[in-house]
């Protein structure tokens, strides 16, 4: 950007797309919906522009780093290379939920702005060369007070393993626990280093949603996951949206406390479990006795 002198990046909607009414109208809503969203996880958009041949093109702060795809295969190559370490992914578990936490700040924004996103998955989450994150891919967002019908969605998520199941089902309505499903997926996979439903066909994953089947909680590396951990994904991707977390800010504020050694909302804890948390989160105290 010469005006500015700053570095941009710049998206162009392909040619055998622009024909597309249905793909070009997700490109402008992309970008109409994060002009509206000024929050520091949400993707920037400077503009929109069409040129001389009549392509379409948005103007986004410039993305220098991995999507988080990307950024958790890079740490499973890691671990293979060089030796899985129990210490390594304690440290390496809570950076990732530290980053999942700034993704849920981004969402329970676009949420009190009656925006839901729709279709959260890792390939729109980019971690940028200075640990900045960014929720992008905002194309087939929806107002929730226009009231969402699954039939709108169903055909571009019927095959989407992080969407909701009632995304792809007849005659449901879709709110903005779609997105906390959504978020319950990507924290899976963030703790388990393993996709959902990883080793499942596409139809075989459709079945489980149908018969009610949650993917196995299982770390690829065989690592005991922590049970407050555990129950706070089992509720965040709860097939039924009453039985999950009713708001990303629920959601937020159990995985704080779980960093923070802190009880979570989900259940009592026994004397012991609260005793244990209790001296990790003041280990340097008894340390020094």
């Amino acid at each position: 950007d010469k005006l500015f002198q700053r570095c941009v990046s710049i998206r162009t909607l392909s040619e055998k797309k622009l024909i597309d009414k249905e793909e070009r109208d997700s490109f402008i809503k992309e970008a109409e919906v994060c002009a509206k969203l000024n929050h520091p996880s949400i993707l920037p958009v400077y503009g929109i522009y069409s040129d001389y041949k009549g392509n379409l093109h948005t103007i986004h702060t410039f993305l220098n780093g991995k999507n988080l795809y990307q950024y958790l295969e890079q740490i499973v190559k890691n671990f293979r290379l060089k030796g899985f370490s129990l210490a390594n992914e304690s440290s390496s578990l809570y950076e990732r939920i530290y980053y999942l936490i700034n993704i849920l700040a981004g969402l329970e924004y676009a949420h009190k702005h009656n925006i839901i996103h729709c279709s959260l998955n890792p390939y729109r989450i980019y971690i940028g060369q200075y640990k900045e994150i960014y929720v992008a891919g905002w194309g087939m967002a929806r107002n929730i007070n226009d009231g969402i019908a699954s039939s709108e969605l169903s055909s571009a998520l019927k095959n989407d393993v992080y969407a909701a199941p009632e995304c792809s089902q007849p005659n449901q309505k879709v709110d903005h626990r779609a997105d906390i499903y959504s978020l319950g997926m990507l924290l899976y996979e963030i703790v388990t280093l393993t996709p959902p439903y990883y080793g499942c066909t596409q139809d075989e994953i459709v079945q489980k949603k149908s018969n009610g089947e949650s993917p196995v909680l299982e770390h690829r590396f065989n690592v005991q996951i922590d049970s407050d951990l555990k129950a706070i994904i089992q509720k965040a991707i709860a097939i039924d949206p009453e039985k999950r977390y009713q708001s990303v800010e629920e959601l937020s504020k159990d995985l704080t406390r779980f960093l923070e050694n802190e009880p979570i909302s989900l259940r009592k804890q026994s004397f012991s479990k609260r005793y244990s948390k209790f001296i990790q989160k003041h280990q340097h105290f008894f340390s020094g006795i």
